[in-house]
């Protein structure tokens, strides 16, 4: 019985069948995934990008040091940093000073070339570290994020010149401060032009900066904060000040809403009432982690709802406990703040003495006391967020 050999398939139509059984484009994958999802890969990419980038700038002061650049045909190291890895001629200089002042302190100089901390957290305290105090400051790098550690070093240098005097008011008076933004044309607004100026889209970004009085300055900033809690986003100034221009400009015409109504209702609270409801509801194992609304608005008024640490002029990120809720279980309004976020980490370093006592008191500390109660509640609180940041870093490496 002879079996006659299967039909022969052309190749043309073997590659079309692959394509058809083929899995689908990354190109065409990214546009079925979810917000959430989209959101993760950025951070978790751009997070790494960060690393690599650090670690790249950690061995500049080596090829330097070598002349490696020459060796490999580019003409300096400015032109090796900025075709390898992108690195404006600003950066490298900036790198190789931070690396000079690094050379006698060799904790910080290791986390530097090491990458296991930027160059920019680094140089917050390449200034004022020493050979002795190498290590403490070494630690700090590690503990505190790049902001917090930057009022750090602020405030422990006010108190090491002892030529600042923590004061009960947390704002100064009778001062201008001066607020900058970037106004950038991109043809969307109905800005005037003026007569001769080129077209609104071919307008490069520029800076303008005048002085404002604190009061204006922290109603911008509230205005600000208060746009992006509506829409659930964060805004750039150019928004913020487009908004106020269009509410200027709905009023004017009468073709829309004003920004603010004339109207206004008064809402008195008692805060000894509002104390004994908290203390109550504590003791009758009621008490959720949320704060209620009242105690937020008495928290809000006593501070002008600004940041409580002295002399900081930030709106208020978080209403911090200074008696940990983990330990009270209350709401005590007597025993909330509004910080911003990098004063709330401080707190949560330990690093604020007398923390449940009045702001005008506090002080920072080299180290945290570890006798505290409320240290081993920071201690969890560090944790959590280092594990959240660790897990970002292990996706996709």
């Amino acid at each position: 019985m002879l079996i006659s050999a299967p039909p022969k398939i052309a190749k043309s139509e073997i590659q079309t069948i692959a394509r058809s059984v083929a899995k689908p484009s990354l190109a065409d994958s990214v546009k079925n995934w979810s917000d959430a999802l989209l959101y993760s890969k950025c951070k978790t990419y751009g997070f790494n990008a960060r690393v690599w980038l650090r670690k790249f700038a950690g061995l500049l002061p080596e090829v330097n040091r070598r002349q490696l650049y020459k060796r490999r045909g580019y003409a300096s190291l400015h032109e090796f940093a900025r075709k390898l890895a992108g690195m404006s001629d600003y950066t490298t200089d900036k790198i190789l000073s931070i690396a000079a002042k690094l050379e006698d302190k060799p904790t910080l100089k290791e986390k530097f070339v090491a990458g296991e901390e930027g160059w920019s957290k680094i140089e917050k305290v390449a200034y004022v570290a020493t050979k002795e105090s190498d290590e403490f400051w070494a630690k700090k790098t590690s503990s505190l994020t790049q902001r917090a550690l930057e009022v750090y070093v602020q405030e422990f240098r006010k108190q090491q010149s002892e030529t600042a005097k923590l004061s009960g008011d947390a704002m100064p008076d009778g001062k201008n401060y001066r607020l900058g933004f970037t106004l950038k044309s991109d043809g969307s607004n109905n800005m005037p032009m003026l007569q001769g100026a080129p077209p609104l889209g071919d307008m490069p970004p520029v800076r303008l900066s005048f002085p404002v009085s604190m009061q204006l300055e922290r109603e911008l900033k509230l205005f600000k904060q208060k746009l992006e809690k509506e829409r659930s986003q964060t805004l750039a100034w150019n928004e913020v000040m487009q908004e106020l221009l269009r509410g200027y400009a709905a009023k004017g015409s009468g073709t829309g809403s004003a920004i603010t109504s004339g109207k206004t209702t008064t809402i008195t609270i008692c805060p000894d009432c509002v104390k004994k409801e908290t203390n109550e509801a504590a003791q009758m194992g009621a008490v959720s982690r949320h704060i209620p609304a009242d105690v937020k608005k008495i928290v809000d008024e006593r501070y002008n709802y600004w940041c409580a640490y002295p002399e900081c002029r930030k709106p208020p990120d978080i209403y911090h406990h200074t008696r940990r809720f983990g330990l009270a279980q209350n709401h005590d309004p007597n025993f909330i703040v509004p910080l911003c976020s990098s004063h709330e980490r401080l707190a949560h370093a330990g690093l604020i003495n007398h923390e449940d006592k009045n702001p005008a008191l506090w002080r920072i500390l080299a180290e945290p006391d570890r006798r505290e109660p409320k240290f081993r509640i920071d201690q969890k609180v560090n944790v959590y967020r280092d594990e959240k940041t660790a897990t970002m870093a292990k996706k996709d490496c």
